[in-house]
């Protein structure tokens, strides 16, 4: 799976979109380890290529979310 398949799958997992086992487990099969302390999952591809998925927790500014209220 190349970087923009596994974001794709990953998207669908967090959407709750059907993803068919064998995405499922070419997905689980590149995760090489879960951070917690850093909000991370890095994936490593069979060349040893790494990447990472990052929860980064924001706040809207405080006009965004009067302008919705």
């Amino acid at each position: 799976m190349n970087k923009q398949e596994v974001l794709n799958a990953i998207y669908d997992l967090i959407a709750q979109n059907p993803v068919d086992m064998v995405t499922r487990d070419k997905l689980t099969a590149l995760v090489d380890h879960v951070d917690t302390g850093q909000n991370a999952i890095t994936f490593r591809d069979v060349r040893g290529k790494e990447f990472e998925l990052k929860l980064i927790e924001t706040y809207a500014p405080s006009e965004a979310v009067a302008k919705e209220a």
